[in-house]
């Protein structure tokens, strides 16, 4: 059944109608006053991709203030973002200390997913409109997630960027919880200037993002 632009305010409106206002509750609001419905369409995508990108730098700050968005426990092919640690930080060349991920795979004490963080904004969206694909359904609501796993991404070309965004992440060096990003969501998310790459226990730079993101491209 098509989705219709009121059916969707009210699909959204159940959602972050009664959680405490953030970035995306913003930006999906101005959208919707235009008519734009998320995700349906290339335009949608890149609307919504490109108001992310401009948002500032503090959006991170909004996003973990809303304690709605907390996840008790990831679901595989849901988005999170979350602050993270690594237990061998001193012995990596880089890391990214706020992780934003699709989980694939359960491990030991932790998860296993792709860390889109370490592509560049336009491979970042080709990779996007890909896994798209997976989707577990097209009414992009509360409940849509991908069917993803290693096997899946692998055997396909249109999927080979993920390769240098698989990571682990342990449970117990996370920093904060998992705060879950919606389906209607995950445009607004993909270029979120929220991205904290650092060496060892430095203080992020941004220099070190463009180098993890080169170094990601040279390894696809």
């Amino acid at each position: 059944m098509a989705i219709t632009l009121n059916s969707f305010r009210e699909t959204v409106e159940k959602v972050i109608g009664k959680r405490p206002k953030d970035v995306f509750h913003s930006i999906l609001q101005e959208g919707l006053e235009q008519e734009i419905i998320p995700v349906r369409t290339k335009k949608a995508r890149q609307y919504y991709r490109g108001f992310g990108a401009m948002s500032l730098e503090s959006s991170k700050e909004t996003i973990f203030k809303n304690r709605d968005r907390i996840a008790k426990l990831p679901s595989i092919g849901r988005m999170y973002f979350f602050q993270y640690f690594p237990k061998m930080a001193n012995e990596l060349p880089y890391h990214d200390r706020l992780p934003m991920i699709f989980p694939i795979d359960t491990i030991n004490n932790g998860i296993m997913g792709i860390n889109l963080h370490y592509l560049p904004l336009q491979p970042r969206a080709a990779l996007m409109d890909a896994l798209y694909t997976l989707a577990s359904d097209n009414t992009y609501d509360d409940k849509t997630r991908l069917r993803i796993s290693y096997q899946i991404l692998k055997v396909a070309s249109k999927f080979s960027m993920f390769r240098p965004c698989i990571k682990k992440y342990l449970f117990n060096h996370l920093q904060s919880p998992l705060f879950e990003v919606k389906s209607y969501e995950w445009d607004i998310a993909l270029f979120l200037p929220v991205e904290m790459f650092a060496v060892g226990s430095a203080s992020p730079n941004p220099g070190i993002t463009g180098l993890a993101q080169k170094e990601s491209l040279d390894r696809i």
